[in-house]
């Protein structure tokens, strides 16, 4: 008997599903939205806000790539409430689509931007890397050796001179990157 019941209930369940379910309301329809739905009128007031004093907002960014709609890896989907962001890894290469992603970023609404890396010798990082690729050819018996020619860092440990000259050399660098 108890099945019985439990069969009306299950039919009648999906006879009311089937007479009350979804008509045409549910087609699904193409929109076209704005080519941008920011004024340039709003991305001045971002960029005369970020220039007042304020609370500063700052956060960090890694696996940055620039390319593709998901601005997951595109520095323009950074908030806009955002005024300095740390760049971590793959910022000395840049490719062109990374420079326009900055470009926009740093111009348009007004975002300031730092690097970060990790520094273990005078050289991480920056050395050209030509220096790097054919210190072989240049006649050093390895990277090392020509990166610390290239920087100045001198053999003999010693020589205080030397080194704050190589590391001075070195962050002069770093601070025109």
């Amino acid at each position: 008997m108890k099945k019985i019941y439990l069969l009306y209930i299950v039919l009648i369940s999906l006879a009311t599903t089937s007479l009350i379910g979804c008509s045409d309301w549910t087609e699904s329809e193409a929109k076209t939205f704005p080519e941008s739905i920011v004024s340039d009128e709003y991305y001045a007031a971002l960029r005369a806000y970020k220039q007042t004093d304020h609370q500063v907002a700052f956060g960090w960014f890694g696996g940055w790539s620039g390319e593709g709609a998901y601005m997951k890896s595109s520095l323009a989907g950074i908030p806009d409430s955002v005024d300095i962001v740390s760049i971590w890894g793959n910022w000395s290469n840049i490719t062109e689509a990374q420079k326009k992603d900055l470009e926009f970023c740093q111009q348009v609404k007004g975002t300031r931007f730092t690097m970060c890396f990790i520094i273990r010798s005078v050289g991480d990082q920056i050395t050209p890397q030509n220096i790097r690729e054919n210190w072989e050819n240049m006649g050093f018996s390895s990277e090392k050796e020509a990166v610390n020619d290239f920087w100045g860092w001198p053999s003999d440990e010693s020589n205080k001179e030397a080194i704050e000259a190589s590391i001075r050399k070195y962050a002069s660098a770093i601070a025109d990157t």
